[in-house]
């Protein structure tokens, strides 16, 4: 069984979710539905502060944890990482963490000791490789590989898995996105 920590500004329940954290959804879940313990760490939705909704449950096999605000969330997840790690920290629990990229990443270099894998949606100008990869690059699109060897990634660092039209489709980049990860865990 991979722990899977997943960390994105959103989740799709959102009234504000759209392409990115559908995604996510339809990839993770089909993940956790294979036994595999995926938790998902977002921004809490407004519905919160009405109390209609709880900060940690779970949805479909996916264990989401809310984090503060939107506007806050960069922040708190930057904050909260370095107090995770390390032998007894909570993220010693996962085996691999992944950061779902919308422009910005979140640049978690020192923050986690194991492997991260970002998915990529859209790469910002801020985007640069490190001179220690963080793992591949999971890009969504064609475009976004382009962008990506555009900024520096080598293409052998990056695995296309793209949107899925249909249910047979969405499977097949379940696939590909868990065996990214399953690698990460090997070496």
């Amino acid at each position: 069984m991979l722990r899977i920590l997943l960390l994105h500004p959103r989740e799709w329940r959102d009234r504000r979710a759209g392409a990115d954290e559908r995604y996510l959804y339809e990839v993770f879940r089909r993940i956790a539905a294979k036994g595999h313990l995926v938790a998902w760490v977002a921004s809490a939705p407004r519905r919160l502060a009405g109390g209609t909704a709880k900060r940690v449950e779970i949805v479909e096999g996916i264990q989401l944890a809310h984090l503060g605000w939107p506007v806050f969330y960069r922040q708190m997840a930057r904050l909260l990482l370095p107090r995770l790690k390390g032998p007894g920290g909570a993220l010693a629990g996962f085996d691999v963490l992944v950061e779902g990229v919308s422009g910005k990443p979140l640049r978690l270099g020192g923050a986690v000791e194991g492997p991260a894998t970002p998915i990529v949606f859209r790469a910002s100008r801020r985007l640069r490789p490190s001179n220690d990869p963080p793992g591949p690059f999971i890009a969504v699109s064609d475009e976004v590989k382009r962008a990506l060897t555009a900024r520096g990634v080598p293409a052998s660092h990056i695995v296309r898995a793209p949107f899925g039209a249909d249910a047979g489709e969405w499977d097949r980049t379940a696939e590909r996105v868990l065996a990214v990860l399953e690698n990460q865990t090997a070496v």
